[in-house]
């Protein structure tokens, strides 16, 4: 019956019914399932609007994913542009690349686990599996998730068609993230040497017009870990590539235009 109450409490949400479920999908036990039952009447509190309780069943759903390894795995989707739907294939490659799954295990091992953790997310509401095979996140799920994301280093990137210096963004960018997607943008060169000593990885996938940096672009980047300049037009690396001592990953996929790598 307090089940019950719960369920019309939601005010016939589809998303804040699907999140609901998400969480008490897990529970083993019937003292289990009450005891999130109890849980989630505390999180939601008074009645005040639909747009409320969304937001407070958000927050419960993301306070009850499994472990902070789900938590991180979904707080990297932030990265992404809003609009943009990411593949799963590729969202799981990023997460192994940037070390959100375990260290130390094959690729086959880790490339299982990620898929294991996106299923998780998706049962819980948290993302959906779009028509064409692509991760997306609710608007309210992401506006809410983000305060979380900010406080965690993973800092909504968006607004990229702003006209201001590449360099003002990245280091407006590098002050709240260590991972900087600049990705699917109209722009055509890299200009100066922004100052982005901590950022540990740069994905600049998908920038098809991109064909030219600058020679110093990369100086201040001494922490930089994983860069992605796979499917641009790049033509030659800049010689500042020697400054990334401890570069580990360099991403080059449909460089077709690349002729020299210093």
């Amino acid at each position: 019956c307090f089940a019950h109450d719960l369920i019309s409490y939601c005010f016939g949400m589809p998303l804040t019914i699907v999140l609901l479920a998400g969480v008490l999908c897990d529970a083993p036990t019937q003292e289990a399932f009450s005891e999130l039952v109890t849980k989630a009447h505390v999180a939601l509190g008074a009645q005040i609007s639909v747009f409320n309780t969304l937001e407070r069943m958000v927050k419960f759903g993301y306070h009850q994913l499994p472990s902070d390894n789900v938590r991180h795995c979904l707080l990297y989707c932030l990265l992404f542009p809003e609009h943009q739907g990411i593949a799963v294939k590729e969202l799981i490659w990023y997460w192994i690349m940037d070390g959100l799954l375990q260290k130390n295990i094959g690729f086959d091992e880790a490339n299982h686990i990620g898929k294991e953790i996106l299923d998780v997310l998706i049962k819980h509401g948290m993302v959906y599996l779009d028509d064409n095979g692509h991760i997306r996140m609710h608007d309210v799920v992401r506006e809410t998730v983000s305060r979380y994301g900010k406080d965690n280093g993973y800092k909504e990137q968006h607004d990229w068609h702003v006209n201001n210096p590449i360099s003002i963004r990245l280091e407006h960018l590098a002050k709240y993230s260590r991972r900087v997607l600049l990705m699917d943008t109209e722009m055509e060169c890299l200009y100066g040497s922004p100052c982005c000593s901590f950022i540990s990885s740069l994905h600049l996938r998908g920038n098809y017009l991109l064909k030219a940096m600058s020679e110093e672009f990369f100086c201040h980047m001494g922490q930089l870990e994983i860069l992605d300049l796979s499917f641009t037009l790049i033509q030659v690396l800049p010689p500042s590539i020697s400054c990334l001592t401890r570069l580990r990953m360099l991403l080059l996929t449909g460089c077709d235009y690349l002729k020299e790598i210093r």
